[in-house]
């Protein structure tokens, strides 16, 4: 078919290409996990200025003014920690692949020269040497951009994006969980869904907990308020959840979710 003729031509393309990057993998993988390094501290960057934010809009009294001093100062140095990270992953990160381009380019204007040497004289005397330093000079860059300079940007671009989807939700999963009132109206959001998707996400999540990112006080006290959330809710899905809670949960979770289904 036509329209898979660009992709059989590109990877004739890296076939061809292939021999040019013999030798070359361990700087290659060294140049990529700089850059992976460097896209992480990235996306790390505004993670303390957040808990600066967090410390100075924190309730207090009225009229008192409260500057946390210490939070400031590990966010300040953790940034310039983080820039000191970013710089360095930037530099290691231009060494490893201005090594792997260098060799790649010398390696392809060879095999271009050799070509050329092979080419009967009526080819050197039909086109001129201002063409053929252009092919040597200006188009084995591009080839090489192509084939590997391309594809580190490329690379980068989808973990940066990855980073950012991943990194949002748990940020604001976060935030939710630590202002209570958010987080009951998250429960209560979710509870009162008809769709028995979202009631019943809530019942694995008392059902299955385990205790990964708190103690198990906080674990017990997230457990009751979605069992509370799904009892205060009305509808099927809801009750459905909490009778899924009845029979699979133990202790004080189960106690209370028969006691909202009336089972005493």
């Amino acid at each position: 078919m036509n329209f898979l003729r660009p992709f059989r031509e590109f990877r004739a393309f890296l076939t061809l290409a292939g021999p040019v990057f013999e030798g070359k993998r361990a700087p290659m993988a060294k140049a990529v996990g700089w850059s992976l390094a460097g896209t992480l501290v990235v996306l790390a960057r505004p993670w303390p200025m957040k808990f600066v934010i967090d410390a100075v809009t924190a309730p207090r009294a009225e009229g008192a003014i409260d500057v946390p001093i210490p939070v400031v100062a590990a966010a300040c140095a953790a940034t310039f920690g983080l820039a000191l990270v970013s710089g360095l992953c930037a530099t290691e990160e231009a060494k490893s692949t201005a090594d792997v381009a260098k060799s790649i380019t010398t390696r392809i204007r060879k095999r271009v020269f050799s070509h050329l040497h092979g080419l009967p004289l009526s080819f050197h005397t039909s086109h001129g040497s201002g063409d053929l330093l252009v092919r040597l000079m200006g188009d084995v860059s591009n080839v090489r951009d192509l084939i590997f300079e391309s594809w580190m940007g490329m690379g980068t671009a989808v973990v940066s994006f990855v980073g950012g989807v991943i990194a949002m939700p748990l940020l604001a999963a976060l935030e939710a969980e630590k202002d209570p009132a958010v987080w009951d109206a998250l429960l209560e959001t979710i509870a009162s869904l008809e769709a028995a998707e979202g009631p019943a996400a809530l019942a694995r999540m008392v059902v299955e907990a385990k205790s990964r990112l708190g103690f198990k006080g906080a674990q017990l006290r997230r457990q009751t308020a979605i069992v509370r959330a799904l009892g205060a809710a009305q509808g099927a899905a809801a009750r459905q959840a909490l009778e899924s809670i009845a029979a699979g949960a133990s202790g004080e979770i189960q106690a209370l979710a028969r006691s909202l289904l009336g089972d005493g």
